[in-house]
Parts: C-alpha cells; sequence; structure tokens
C-alpha cells in the first residue's frame, strides 16, 4: 500500500477540506436517508436507508486514485458532522493538484440528495418514491426512484395464492384509480385488497385503507366524484361515497344530498332506510345513520352544509364539529359552532345557528314510524332531528309549504329549494 512521506505531506498545500451542517437540528425521529457508496453524484443513489433514533442524513464528497470524484451518502450520528480533520486519498500532490473534501449532513427525508454542492433532483420532477416489486412488509423497502412529471406514489397489497405481499413505485396519475381495492383478476387469485396513491417524496411506505373522502384527497385524487372508502377497516367491505375535491381544501364526505332536478328519492321514509341508507349515490341520497354514526365517532368531523334556493341564491355554512350518537341513543345530534355562512360565495352573516337556535343540537332523529310524541316526522314529511316541528330542516318535501323551513330566514320551506348537501370532513 502507498504511503505519504513528510516531504509529500507538506506538498498538500492545496488540499481543501470543508466540514459543513445545512438544514440539521437535533434529529428526534428516524428518517430516511439516501445511502449509497461511491456514486457519481448523491442524485443517482436509488438506496434508501432507516436512520437509526438521533441520526443524520450525511453526504461525503470524496477524490478517489484516480481522481475521479465520488459521493458516499448515508445515516451517521451528528458527530460525524463535526469533523474538523477529513483523510484524503494518497494522491501524488503537485502544485497543480487540489484534493478537494466536503462533509455535509441535515434532517430530512432523502434531504442528502444534493450535498456537498452536487446536483440537485430536476426542479420539474414527480415525487421520490419507493419502489420494490415484492416486499413482506413495506417498511422495509429499500430502494427508490424519481417519478416522471406525470406521475405519484403508488402502493397497492396483492393476496395471491394465499400469500399476501405489497408492491410500491411509481404510477401515472389517470391509471391511479385501476389499482381499487377489491379488484380481482383470474378467478380472485390475485387479489388488491388496499391501494394508495400520493404525491409527496417518499410517501408510500405503507398501504392502508381509505376510510373517508379524507385519505381519498391525501392518497392524491381530488376530484369530485364516487370513490370506494373502508371505514369498517375490512378490503371486502366497500361503501361507495361522494367525495367532493373543489371545496374548502378537499376531502369532504357527503352524508347528505338532495336535488330537485334529479330523480325523486322519498325522504319520507322508514327508521331501518335511514339507518342503512337509501338513494343514488350519483344524485339524491342519505348516506345511512349507522355510516354516519361510525365516521363522525372515529375522529373529528366538521359539518359543511350547501343550499340552493329557486330564485337562484346559494348559501353555505360550516359548523366545526359534528357526529351523531348510536341507534340506542337515537342518533343523537352532537354540533359544535358555527364558523363561518356564505351567500353566493361571498362571506356574509345570512342568519343565526338555525340548527342551535331551534333547539334541535343534542336531539335524537325521528321518522314516521319512530316519531316523538307531538308526531313531527309524519307532519313534516321527512326523517330528521326535532324537538318541535317548527324546526330547520334540510330533508323537507320538495313543492310544499308545511311547517317547517329549510333554513329559517333563507329557505322558508322545500317549495323554495333547489338543492342541498351536507358534507363531513375529518378535522386536522
Amino acid at each position: 500500500m502507498a504511503t505519504l512521506s513528510i516531504g509529500k505531506l507538506s506538498s498538500l498545500v492545496g488540499l481543501l477540506i470543508s466540514v459543513n451542517l445545512y438544514n440539521y437540528v437535533e434529529a428526534k425521529e428516524p428518517l430516511f436517508c439516501l445511502s449509497c457508496s461511491s456514486v457519481i453524484s448523491p442524485r443517482h443513489c436509488h438506496n434508501i436507508r432507516k436512520c437509526e433514533e438521533g441520526q443524520v442524513c450525511y453526504t461525503e464528497k470524496y477524490t478517489n486514485y484516480n481522481g475521479e470524484i465520488l459521493y458516499n451518502t448515508g445515516c451517521h450520528s451528528p458527530s460525524f458532522c463535526n469533523l474538523t480533520n477529513v483523510v484524503g486519498s494518497p494522491l501524488e500532490a503537485s502544485s497543480n493538484n487540489r484534493i478537494e473534501q466536503c462533509v455535509e449532513c441535515c434532517h430530512g427525508n432523502a434531504c442528502n440528495s444534493h450535498g456537498c454542492n452536487s446536483t440537485a433532483y430536476p426542479s420539474v420532477r414527480g415525487p421520490l418514491c419507493f419502489s420494490c416489486q415484492q416486499t413482506t412488509d413495506p417498511s422495509l423497502c429499500r430502494t427508490a426512484r424519481v417519478c416522471n412529471e406525470d406521475e405519484v406514489c403508488h402502493i397497492h397489497e396483492v393476496h395471491e395464492f394465499g400469500e399476501r405481499f405489497y408492491s410500491s413505485s411509481c404510477l401515472q396519475r389517470q391509471i391511479c384509480d385501476a389499482y381499487r381495492p377489491g379488484s380481482a383478476f383470474g378467478r380472485k387469485r390475485y387479489v388488491h385488497a388496499c391501494s394508495s396513491c400520493c404525491g409527496t417524496d417518499l410517501c408510500n411506505s405503507n398501504c392502508k385503507l381509505p376510510v373517508d373522502c379524507s385519505d381519498i384527497y391525501q392518497n392524491g385524487q381530488h376530484q369530485t366524484g364516487v370513490y370506494s372508502i373502508y371505514p369498517y377497516k375490512d378490503p371486502n367491505r366497500p361503501v361507495r361515497v361522494k367525495c367532493e375535491g373543489a371545496v374548502l381544501g378537499g376531502g369532504w364526505t357527503v352524508i347528505q344530498s338532495r336535488a330537485r332536478d334529479n330523480p325523486r328519492v322519498d325522504f319520507n321514509t322508514t327508521w331501518q332506510a335511514y339507518k342503512d341508507g337509501f338513494g343514488n349515490i350519483n344524485g339524491n341520497h342519505w348516506l345511512g345513520n349507522d355510516l354516519i354514526h361510525l365516521l363522525t365517532t372515529s375522529n373529528n368531523y366538521s359539518l359543511y352544509i350547501k343550499m340552493k334556493a329557486t330564485d337562484g341564491n346559494t348559501y353555505w355554512a360550516e359548523y366545526d364539529s359534528f357526529s351523531i350518537s348510536n341507534e340506542a341513543d337515537g342518533y343523537r345530534l352532537h354540533l359544535g359552532h358555527i364558523s363561518r355562512t356564505y351567500s353566493s360565495n361571498v362571506p356574509v352573516n345570512f342568519g343565526s345557528d338555525e340548527f342551535r337556535d331551534h333547539s334541535i343540537v343534542n336531539q335524537t332523529f325521528y321518522t314516521f314510524d319512530h316519531d316523538n310524541a307531538v308526531k313531527c316526522s309524519a307532519q313534516c314529511g321527512s326523517g330528521w332531528w326535532y324537538r318541535s316541528c317548527t324546526t330547520t330542516n334540510l330533508n323537507a318535501p320538495f313543492n310544499e309549504i308545511h311547517r317547517d323551513s329549510v333554513w329559517y330566514n333563507v329557505i322558508s320551506s322545500g317549495k323554495f329549494l333547489q338543492f342541498s348537501e351536507m358534507l363531513v370532513k375529518r378535522s386536522v
């Protein structure tokens, strides 16, 4: 092995050693770092390593025996970032030679992709995604690739021949929905039990069933439409719901929808129908009190109400929390405070809190065959939360003037209602 004499060491006057620390804070949670040896650029590293607690990502730049500049990347303790001396390659030194060396550390997933002034990923690109064809545990995937601009990260769980494994990589946005959970091929020998698309770096490290439209939206599916959710957390029990992706950040699950110009659905129906849900998910429907209870008690949810009158005016109201109890408690309404109201897209105070002002908060649900003492549901023609028979009622029948207003001071009866929709969203 070649050694350097004292004279040769003294001639290394051009030696430049730089040790940098960028965007580094003490690591508190494990993170993922690019981890390769002797690559021509950190961004060409396709191996990912999960660091131990307290470690950070590092990039080391060095010159090899042939004078080629190469990089090492990986995880290391923060003490490595505080080096004041780096042993260089034993090159013959001359007045025209300089050995450039660098160590940089950072804290953030794959943040060492451009350390030591190396070329970063292209500014226009898709996300960096885990990419493994088959793993028994998705968290064990240790390779990654940068997607094209029209791609997102994807992961799906596959059941084949009685075995379960996971596959992850990049996938074009428009075909993500082709991997819906439950889709089967060849007499169900090959089933996608879980599928997820997402659009941020290293977001596809696990595969979970979407429990509501918030998960659908976070998985990169932002268009308003009908999707499958899995509130029962069972791949064999999908529920089709309408997801609203265009209002207030997207991710809203529709629990009630009524439009005068859609095929009629009778909202003056039985307790069992309201319990199970009824109607056409693409049109007029009630999602079902059992499912609304399951969703809104599994986490914190807010409520968003949209209304349109026959004169063309539109109204919106948002409540900061919403849930209903179980059937044994009569699907009792629990509602927070109204947080904002809109009229024709302009924030206005178009009226007071009709739910609370008419004292239907904490009231149970009623239908004509499961009514209160004064028979409000039978009188008002729909299932709803009633205290008296003069309350606000978004299920009020069309083309009838009766004792129930849709939203007091705004839409006085179902005769003047063109459209209504109730939506819930999991709070952050």
